[in-house]
């Protein structure tokens, strides 16, 4: 199975999403490739993102 593009995880990651929105950025394509290369300002949130959203699945 093929990646999802970036435009694609942009709009479904759901740590994603959550790190921009800890950042107060907004969830560009642009961030996703960054966040998908381990850079940028939202990698700084990926660790508080992924557990909130464990947290809100249980």
């Amino acid at each position: 199975m093929a990646k999802p593009t970036n435009h694609e995880f942009a709009r479904t990651d759901r740590v994603f999403k959550m790190a921009c929105e800890l950042a107060n950025i907004e969830p560009t394509v642009r961030q996703a490739s960054k966040f998908r290369n381990r850079k940028g300002t939202a990698i700084k949130y990926q660790g508080r993102a992924a557990k909130a959203v464990t947290l809100k699945e249980d």
